[in-house]
């Protein structure tokens, strides 16, 4: 299995850290430490005389109890038991695609995106087609397109919400389309790196695809 380079990775590694105006990324300015804690109303003295006392072993693979509770709370109706714990929503979907994709399928990605989500596939041997976004349709994906897209052998759709680069955003009535779409012909959709906090199943404006009932459907956040 070969991949290509990874070039806009590639190219933050030279230049992000350096850089005096950074408007290469879609995410928001990181916060130190001390700015969570501000934000969080925990007291630093008591997170760090727990966090002293913890064994320094592997803990727990999935994910803890509490963390999986706290995440689950976020969403309606989403079990605990289907939470997972990644390094990072980039590991959650190299999971997905490592587990579900198959030489002879055919995947789906909206484009441009994050390159994970096309090269990966196509390196596991799978067919990928481009779903370009429209400018003239806010940046997104046209759905008729995407419907003259999919084929007997599609396996899955992959999408990126807020979209990266153009910081597009799938609404609610938009993603309900697409879970119809899904849900008549059966593919899986992954949604990954959802980059503002306010994308769950709490905001019926800005819901998470796994908040509108569609079985096969992960979501890398």
């Amino acid at each position: 299995m070969k991949l290509p380079r990874f070039g806009v990775e590639e190219w933050l590694n030279v230049h992000e850290k350096s850089a005096i105006y950074d408007i290469a990324g879609v995410s928001i300015k990181a916060l130190t430490l001390e700015e969570l804690f501000d934000l969080s109303g925990i007291d630093k003295d008591t997170f760090f005389n727990q966090l002293l006392r913890k064994k320094m072993d592997y803990g727990w693979i999935e994910g803890s109890p509490e963390f999986k509770a706290q995440v689950s709370s976020l969403y309606k109706n989403m079990p605990v038991d289907n939470i997972l714990q990644t390094n990072g929503a980039t590991g959650a979907t190299m999971l997905a695609l490592y587990a579900l994709i198959e030489p002879e399928d055919h995947v789906i990605s909206m484009y441009p995106t994050y390159q994970q989500l096309y090269d990966i596939p196509k390196s596991l041997g799978a067919e990928v087609d481009f779903w370009k976004v429209q400018e003239d349709q806010g940046w997104l994906p046209d759905l008729d397109q995407l419907r003259r897209l999919i084929r007997p052998n599609t396996k899955m759709i992959c999408i990126n919400n807020a979209n990266n680069p153009t910081g597009a955003l799938m609404d609610a009535s938009y993603l309900k389309e697409l879970v119809a779409i899904a849900k008549e012909v059966r593919f899986i959709v992954v949604l990954t790196i959802l980059r503002l906090p306010s994308l769950t199943c709490m905001t019926k404006a800005l819901p998470s695809i796994v908040c509108l009932k569609l079985i096969q459907s992960l979501a890398s956040e």
